[in-house]
């Protein structure tokens, strides 16, 4: 036996112990879903633990914090939470996509990695890898100072969906060579490209510049615009 599956002890009020073969690798974390405390066997070292999407909805609780034996979770494990903090053995972060973008204004406020984490770190609502290269997820309920995200120097790959209604502009720190900003608006560095038009914008109207040829996938997803101007340069519109 290597695997324990989803649920697989759920519900068994009885259980005084677990006793988990030395074979085991792999363990989704409903696995022990509703079992007593004290039943709950300790997991071996180099056991991955999988927490997927609201295995942990908030009963009242403002806060928190990913126990130290998970090592793989998603955007939604703990969607009902103010704050957030990433355990030191997750390395897996499985960010939401803009297709899934009807929930992203989300009560989430803020997100915190413990120090010891060697995978990730964050800042100001943003979960980045360790050395910043990676936007991997953002608390889509956190409030950017006048609205504004700020791209980081070196970030130079965007993981998650940023259709947050929260971010009114981008800005993209100089010395970035894969992004730019135009009028508020998130673009490639030689900005051909639109990668994403700010939700929370309050413009009405917006036409896409000249040189502009490829608008990415999700780019305008929960924009409130009442027109859109695309003009005779743009020669690929992405599907999701």
């Amino acid at each position: 036996l290597t695997l324990l599956n989803r649920q697989v002890f759920k519900n068994c009020l009885s259980l005084e112990s677990i006793e988990l073969s030395e074979n085991i690798r792999t363990i989704y974390y409903t696995a022990f879903e509703n079992v007593p405390v004290e039943a709950i066997p300790d997991i071996p070292e180099g056991t991955e633990v999988i927490v997927e999407s609201f295995d942990f909805i908030s009963k009242g609780e403002a806060d928190a914090v990913v126990p130290d034996c998970v090592t793989s979770m998603d955007y939604n494990s703990y969607f009902f939470y103010d704050t957030l903090t990433i355990g030191k053995n997750v390395r897996e972060f499985i960010p939401l996509k803009f297709e899934l973008g009807c929930i992203t204004d989300t009560k989430q406020k803020e997100i915190y990695v413990n120090e010891e984490n060697p995978y990730f770190c964050a800042e100001d609502g943003v979960l980045y890898n360790k050395d910043k290269t990676e936007i991997v997820h953002i608390a889509y309920g956190h409030n950017f100072t006048d609205g504004i995200f700020m791209i980081p120097a070196s970030v130079t790959k965007i993981s998650c969906s940023l259709h947050c209604r929260k971010i009114s502009s981008f800005e993209v720190e100089e010395g970035n060579t894969v992004f730019s900003s135009e009028n508020g608006v998130l673009m490639s560095e030689d900005k051909t490209s639109i990668i994403q038009y700010p939700a929370g914008s309050r413009e009405s109207n917006y036409t896409i510049p000249n040189i502009v040829k490829k608008i990415s996938s999700g780019s305008f997803y929960n924009s409130e615009l009442d027109s859109l101007i695309i003009p005779e340069s743009v020669e690929c519109i992405e599907s999701g």
